[in-house]
C-alpha cells in the first residue's frame, strides 16, 4: 500500500501503486489477510495520497508517474 489508510464508517480505505483504491473491513476478518470489501482500478499507476471522506463523499488523489495529478471522486453507498 502507497498511502496512509483513512478509516470511516467501519471501513478502512488506502491506495496502492498498482492503481487500485481498496475499502477493507476495520474489524478485520478473522485471518492475517483480509480480501478487499470494495475496490476501485483508476487510471493512475501511482495512487498515493491518503483517502479523505467528507459528507459520505471519498477523494484521493495520485499522479501519473508523477506527471499528471489526478483527482477521484466517489460517491459511497447509502451517502
Amino acid at each position: 500500500m502507497d498511502s496512509a489508510p483513512m478509516v470511516a464508517n467501519g471501513l478502512v480505505y488506502v491506495g496502492d501503486n498498482n492503481s487500485h483504491v481498496y475499502a477493507f473491513n476495520a474489524a478485520g476478518c478473522g485471518h492475517g489477510e483480509c480480501r478487499p470489501l470494495w475496490e476501485f482500478l483508476t487510471q493512475d499507476p501511482i495512487v498515493n495520497s491518503s483517502p479523505v471522506m467528507v459528507n459520505g463523499t471519498l477523494y484521493v488523489s495520485g499522479t501519473n508517474f508523477g506527471l499528471t495529478p489526478n483527482h477521484y471522486v466517489f460517491q459511497l453507498p447509502g451517502s
